[in-house]
């Protein structure tokens, strides 16, 4: 594997979350972890894609785990 041409990476975060339910805002706190990977196509575009499952600390009890998956396409340009 070329980790010029694949880059993957870890990580975690904190996040807020804002959310509408039956006309009604919520504000919520998690966790999140992050394990994804770049695909460099060409100097000037990549390509990523990442898993994120988030632990919803202020919702233990209704939904507490969300899961995003994020694909991505990054233009990268010089001045």
């Amino acid at each position: 594997v070329d980790v010029v041409e694949f880059v993957p990476y870890v990580g975690l975060g904190l996040d807020g979350f804002g959310r509408m339910r039956a006309g009604a805002t919520e504000l919520d706190a998690a966790t999140h972890l992050v394990l994804g990977v770049d695909y460099l196509l060409s100097r000037e575009l990549t390509l990523g894609l990442d898993l994120r499952p988030h632990l919803v600390f202020t919702d233990l009890k209704g939904r507490p785990v969300v899961i995003a998956l994020t694909a991505s396409a990054i233009w990268m340009f010089d001045e």
